[in-house]
């Protein structure tokens, strides 16, 4: 009589974990994946984000399942971005996540892809707190104020700024990211905020009490969101 192989649970999932998901039904190119787990026993929770590419959007929310053997279930709930909910099933290999995602909810929630993401061996850098700085937005200067709150490698917050030689650019508006490694974020903007009507993403540079970072996705004044800037502040 055939004897069924052993499926070894792995020992924990928790930690934070990078990777990719690619929507194969519509296709659609690949966007950058991360999310943090905690498991309890055969239960999981944690957080997820995925950052826009193109006209792809992103999503960012909470997760919840379970873990039976290497199978892992879990539902991804939205929080920011769309209202959409994401129906995960899943192989935990070791530090390899992989399986695929089927999206359904309100309006516009369809689709269907395939996803790995590898755990991460860093410990989290703390980035909460309020900073202040500059920052250049399609070639206007200008400053700019932020307040981080963070849970884990999840941080969310808001900004507001100021450019004095075009006041029409002020803003204000609420972002939320991931960290990615010990010096490294990814960040994208929620449109809808102050007069933000664009959702700019980017990449973060961690180095000690200051951020500096590139972003694309901004206005550029004429209904467009293909503008790109930078900025650098500091905790204060």
């Amino acid at each position: 009589t055939p004897t069924a192989p052993t499926v070894t649970t792995p020992s924990s999932l928790t930690g934070t974990y990078v990777g990719s998901s690619v929507q194969t039904s519509p296709a659609g190119s690949p966007q950058y994946l991360e999310f943090s787990l905690t498991q309890s026993g055969t239960s999981v929770s944690g957080t997820f984000a995925v950052l826009p590419n193109g006209s792809q959007t992103g999503g960012f929310g909470t997760l919840s399942g379970s873990l039976s053997g290497s199978a892992l279930a879990l539902t991804g709930t939205n929080t920011f971005g769309n209202t959409c909910t994401n129906t995960i099933n899943a192989t935990a290999s070791g530090a390899l996540i992989l399986g695929t995602f089927a999206v359904s909810g309100g309006s516009g929630c369809t689709g269907s892809g395939t996803f790995s993401a590898q755990l991460q061996t860093f410990t989290v850098p703390s980035v909460a707190g309020n900073y202040s700085g500059t920052v250049t937005q399609v070639g206007t200067s200008g400053t700019m104020t932020m307040t981080i709150t963070q849970s884990g490698a999840f941080f969310s917050g808001s900004a507001t700024l100021t450019f004095p030689s075009n006041p029409s650019m002020n803003g204000s508006g609420q972002f939320v990211g991931f960290i990615s490694n010990a010096t490294t974020a990814q960040f994208t903007v929620l449109p809808g905020g102050g007069n933000q009507s664009c959702a700019p993403f980017g990449t973060v540079t961690i180095n000690g009490n200051q951020l500096t970072a590139s972003f694309s996705g901004s206005s550029t004044g004429n209904g467009n969101c293909n503008g790109t800037g930078t900025f650098t502040v500091t905790h204060s």
